[in-house]
């Protein structure tokens, strides 16, 4: 799992985000080191906020690891 000062949102160029509402945050993916939950090697999760039409906004998460192949998608 994600350590709680392992948790820094960066953008695709690697640089913070930088966000002024919102709705900024939606236009990212956002990528978080963790450990692979299979092998316990360094990996990325991924995430995505997005708006559902006639529900509600809701995240989407993936994470692939380099070393096993293992993938999870939330």
């Amino acid at each position: 799992g994600l350590a709680d000062d392992d948790a820094v949102a960066e953008t695709s160029d690697g640089s913070a985000p930088e966000w002024n509402s919102p709705e900024d945050a939606k236009n990212e993916v956002l990528h978080f080191p963790g450990d692979c939950s299979n092998c316990g090697a360094r990996t990325e999760t991924l995430m995505k906020p997005t708006d559902v039409p006639y529900f509600q906004t809701v995240i989407i998460m993936a994470t692939t690891c380099d070393a096993c192949g293992h993938r999870t998608n939330e």
